[in-house]
């Protein structure tokens, strides 16, 4: 049992290779354009997303854990499939929006449970301590999956047309289907998992009034992630309006992901020679100057600008990550993280609805303009209360 149990480990490596190994996202927004969508209707595709998560993100966890972590992987998989298979065929907004749909859903099913059946795996196999390197390996494969599928979709969309890359994305989505209902349901007690309930809520509420460093490093992370989600859909017409060809794109976002990759690996060493309060503050500056920057730059040099946006938000993000978790309780630790994603979608909707309106009247460069102002007024909120949230506090020993 053990043996079949360890082998999660390679059928979750091909899993996530081929989850990532999506062609279609390098020319995921011109494809939308080319088949009707306006960047507002986009927009209120992401409020669609974000809406289905944050009604299902709870409650996906409690079926994970009490019903099946592999059954709503295979269900995930599977939905993944019917996106594509909808998303080839799309023409009008609701096809759209319903593709979108049945990805959100996709999404609040497998979040929490690829990781909890890995670590079952591991505790199975007694090799529990090793979930961060095996996580870590994990997300060079996202990496280097998207890397190729970035630089392959750039070119074959190129030559074939666009919706050849929706078919070979499908194709990709199947066989990380079939490494999904090869995974084995290790053999765990399910009182080690029972569902949260109203009184871990109500300790996980009481533990973020009681602590304000962490509430203000909370914000942080909800703050970057709601406001790089649409550079991350949007850079795509960023780069189309000033003029940069097709075929350049898959490298432009392989070096992207490879600058996230590289400032993500570099923070815990950066953190060590900077005060926290000071080195997020100069990390703020840069990711809101950034997009002032770029918004009022038409040319190849808009690039570097993207560049300083990736780099700083790659830092800040495993920052904010290792603070929280350095300082929560295990026991609701999940918990809090659920507050940290239903407010990132709050503030997405919030932010994408004025992007939105913004970009669609005036032109992409005035709804990134729009970021860069939002940007440093948080800036502003910063500098000014980090002297009151000392952000030093100690870490939790655990």
């Amino acid at each position: 049992m053990k043996f079949k149990v360890k082998s999660n480990i390679w059928k979750l490596y091909g899993y996530y290779f081929f989850h990532n190994f999506i062609l279609a996202y390098v020319i995921e927004r011109l494809y939308w354009q080319q088949r009707g969508m306006s960047i507002q209707q986009v927009v209120y595709t992401e409020i669609i997303y974000a809406v289905i998560i944050i009604i299902l993100e709870v409650p996906t966890g409690y079926w994970a854990d009490a019903w099946s972590r592999k059954n709503l992987i295979v269900i995930g998989s599977i939905l993944t499939c019917l996106e594509f298979i909808i998303l080839i065929y799309a023409c009008e907004f609701w096809h759209f929006a319903f593709a979108v749909g049945v990805a959100a859903v996709q999404k609040a099913l497998c979040s929490g449970a690829t990781n909890a059946l890995l670590y079952d795996s591991l505790k199975v196999i007694n090799y529990e301590n090793d979930f961060e390197k095996i996580l870590g390996r994990i997300r060079f494969f996202d990496y280097t999956a998207a890397t190729l599928a970035a630089l392959m979709g750039s070119i074959l969309g190129v030559k074939l047309g666009f919706v050849s890359n929706y078919w070979l994305s499908l194709v990709s989505t199947i066989i990380s289907l079939v490494f999904a209902i090869m995974l084995i349901e290790p053999n765990i007690n399910k009182r080690e998992c029972e569902c949260r309930d109203k009184e871990y809520i109500k300790q996980s509420i009481d533990f973020l009034k009681g602590h304000k460093s962490v509430r203000f490093v909370l914000l942080i992370g909800i703050f970057i992630g709601a406001n790089i989600v649409y550079l991350d859909e949007f850079w795509q017409i960023y780069l189309n309006e000033i003029n940069i060809p097709v075929i350049f794109f898959g490298l432009i976002s392989s070096l992207n992901s490879i600058i996230v990759s590289i400032s993500s690996l570099c923070a815990y060493k950066i953190k060590g020679r900077f005060d926290e309060g000071k080195l997020f503050l100069i990390l703020i500056i840069i990711f809101s100057f950034s997009f002032i920057l770029m918004s009022f730059t038409k040319s190849i040099n808009g690039l570097f600008f993207i560049a300083l946006i990736y780099g700083s938000s790659g830092i800040i993000q495993p920052l904010v990550s290792g603070y929280l978790h350095h300082r929560i309780e295990s026991s609701y630790r999940a918990t809090i993280e659920s507050f940290q994603s239903l407010a990132l979608r709050v503030m997405t909707m919030t932010v994408g609805l004025v992007f939105g309106k913004i970009a669609s009247k005036f032109s992409i460069f005035e709804g990134f303009r729009f970021i860069g102002v939002v940007s440093i007024v948080y800036l502003v909120y910063y500098a000014v209360n980090k002297s009151k949230n000392d952000l030093n506090v100690k870490a939790r020993k655990s």
